[in-house]
């Protein structure tokens, strides 16, 4: 990656935004929960909406802890919070980015990335996919697969645009993308077809 040494260590890293701010990365702790939850409130109705496929006002007990609590191998999460926040350390939590191996295809991986509303535009997810993309790449992963809602239009028409191999259809209410890793950059995974889908699902901002 050419900005970033991944997979990142316990303690992550302190990194510089386009727009001066700094934003801190490192992967999700267990302690990490309330912040999680915090920041999940912060999240628009239609945000929560389209990350979760679920109209939740509040993320459940149980789901916090699945969140959280990690093994980090066949489920990896990484946070990212705003240290210049007037909050105590480690700062605002502002953003998650998720890798999670797939148990009946074990050679894919389902990536998914959040940044709160008040913080999109900044260069967040852009920054959380470089973590995703260049950890699968790392792990051996052959695919990255996002599953999005029907009723998303602006993502299935981008979908339409790119590649109908990279598209598996389901029989529900959402569908599912394949993105291949294979002999594909990094970066260029990071910037192009990846990064379009994955924003338009969290109503990231570029």
């Amino acid at each position: 990656m050419a900005r970033l040494d991944l997979p990142l260590s316990p303690d992550g890293v302190t990194h510089t935004l386009p727009d001066g701010g700094r934003v801190t990365l490192r992967p999700i702790r267990a302690s990490d929960a309330d912040e999680l939850r915090a920041g999940f409130e912060r999240l628009s109705d239609r945000s929560k909406y389209l990350r979760f496929f679920t109209p939740l006002q509040h993320l459940p007990q149980a789901w916090v802890s699945q969140l959280t609590d990690l093994d980090h191998r066949t489920h990896r999460a990484w946070v990212a919070y705003d240290p210049a926040a007037d909050v105590p350390p480690p700062g605002l939590g502002v953003g998650v980015a998720r890798l999670i191996e797939l148990a009946d295809e074990p050679e894919k991986a389902e990536a998914a990335v959040a940044v709160t509303d008040d913080y999109h535009g900044r260069g967040i997810g852009r920054l959380l996919l470089e973590v995703v993309t260049g950890t699968a790449d790392a792990a051996g992963y052959s695919t990255l697969v996002t599953n999005v809602l029907r009723e998303n239009s602006r993502m299935l028409d981008l979908v339409a645009e790119i590649d109908a191999e990279k598209v598996r259809t389901g029989d529900g209410a959402s569908v599912r993308i394949e993105i291949p890793l294979v002999d594909t950059p990094d970066e260029q995974v990071a910037e192009g077809a990846l990064y379009d889908l994955l924003r338009l699902a969290a109503r990231l901002d570029p």
